[in-house]
């Protein structure tokens, strides 16, 4: 019952109600909460103390602090990094470097190398990410094709760099060691690579031709008049990519970033110290513009971003989820309800397969990542040594149906976090997450033929 009614809310609100009937898709926010509302009606019904209720709910939240630090140190980060004059001067050189012709292309390769240096899909989306959607809204491009390029590749080096920590999570819950997982997830992931890749090539060179260098170049020059620009502006990408290197605690790492990109704002530019602080908290916008300056082009929709209040939405709906999880817990809601289906699995070829959309029905229902790969470890490692089935192929496919498709289910962290920072909707980037969808249909085929289901040792 519990969870029948929030999937009920879920697809009526965010599905039914906006595509057939033409409506507004309903709050994520609210749909959680009255769902809050129900279990804890439902669970006092049936004699469950509100103490206990109530343990379960806080103890659960308790868990979502990690992720609050490192959205918030995000914000920060990009609000920082925007005023200091690190994500203008590198916008500015990308103008100049980056073909409109091949942006798509570059977006999906650069972020897939920054991922797997820093080992964060979240940081280089936060700041990589942000330089290429800053370009592609210059060039007039397409921001949904740009924003999945963006999501595609920040996740694909993060599902092979050896500091990632859901992929290091996820070698740890299935029992897997790292390099052997990421061996196992190299089959899958780097030919879906390959072929989103191609995809996105043949996608550049049919936009960007018409595109008025004009106003180009009057970007560039407002960028250069506002903003002085040094070298030294790289210093905070340094310190998050050696810091990312060095296994340090991203929360730090990012915070660190955040912490140089004031210094350098009050070195190199001529904000006002109020400005400074005010980019970090609520993102850069036009006030801070000095009122002589007159610019030629609309610099807003480029250096508008960032500050911590600007993730508010994902850190609201991350809480208020883990609530929602704590409450199906005082029942274990979620392990009833799955042990039935896992009892019918007979085969290699079905246990793979329900490994991997269990894990994407997982996510949606709990939303955090971690929480996500724990339970469907613990979900099918039973059934992959009843067939002698290596836990690398666990790991990898728990990867295929969670932290690769996140982006594309609305109301996770991921999503929302995503969707916030890029500042282009799910509806515009969900078609062009390829990487997503393609690794997904290879994983399946995987599964069917038996390639790379490789057997316990």
């Amino acid at each position: 019952m519990l969870i029948l009614f929030w999937f009920v809310l879920i697809v009526y609100g965010l599905l039914i109600h906006p595509l057939l009937f033409n409506g507004d898709r309903f709050s994520v926010e609210v749909i959680v909460l009255i769902s809050i509302l129900f279990n804890c009606l439902y669970l006092l019904k049936e004699g469950h103390k509100w103490q206990i209720i109530q343990k379960h709910i806080t103890n659960k939240i308790a868990e979502t602090i990690p992720i609050i630090l490192i959205l918030i140190s995000i914000g920060a980060l990009i609000g920082s990094w925007v005023i200091c004059g690190t994500i203008p001067m590198l916008t500015y050189y990308g103008l100049d470097l980056i073909q409109p012709n091949i942006l798509y292309l570059a977006a999906f390769l650069i972020c897939s190398v920054f991922s797997i240096l820093t080992g964060t899909s979240w940081g280089t989306l936060g700041t990589i990410g942000v330089v290429m959607i800053s370009i592609a809204t210059v060039f007039e491009l397409n921001l949904g094709i740009c924003a999945g390029a963006i999501i595609s590749g920040s996740l694909f080096g993060d599902k092979l760099s050896p500091l990632s920590d859901t992929t290091n999570i996820t070698a740890l819950a299935a029992e897997v060691d790292l390099i052997d997982h990421v061996k196992s997830m190299a089959f899958s992931v780097v030919p879906s690579a390959i072929i989103t890749a191609i995809i996105f090539a043949m996608l550049s060179p049919s936009v960007g031709q018409n595109t008025d260098m004009t106003s180009v170049n009057d970007v560039r020059t407002d960028l250069s008049t506002m903003f002085q620009f040094s070298w030294i502006l790289l210093l905070p990408v340094v310190v998050v990519v050696y810091g990312s290197l060095k296994r340090y605690p991203i929360f730090l790492v990012l915070t660190a970033g955040a912490t140089l990109g004031i210094v350098l704002a009050f070195i190199f530019q001529d904000f006002k110290a109020v400005d400074v602080f005010g980019a970090v908290k609520s993102g850069f916008n036009t006030n801070m513009i000095p009122s002589d300056f007159e610019a030629k082009s609309n610099i807003s929709r480029i250096l508008s971003s960032g500050g911590i209040t600007s993730l508010v939405t994902p850190i609201l709906v991350a809480v208020l989820f883990f609530g929602l999880l704590g409450t199906l817990n005082v029942v274990n809601a979620i392990e009833k309800t799955v042990e039935p289906i896992t009892k019918l699995l007979k085969g290699r070829s079905s246990t793979v397969i329900a490994s991997i959309i269990g894990t994407t029905f997982f996510h949606g229902l709990v939303t955090s990542m971690y929480a996500t790969i724990f339970l469907s470890s613990e979900t099918f490692k039973k059934k992959y040594k009843e067939f002698n089935i290596s836990n690398s192929v666990l790991s990898r496919s728990i990867e295929d149906g969670g932290t690769l498709i996140s982006p594309l289910i609305p109301w996770t962290p991921t999503s929302l976090f995503m969707t916030a920072t890029l500042g282009v909707s799910l509806t515009e980037f969900m078609p062009y997450h390829l990487l997503a969808y393609i690794n997904y249909i290879i994983a399946i085929v995987f599964a069917l033929t038996g390639i790379a289901v490789f057997k316990r040792k």
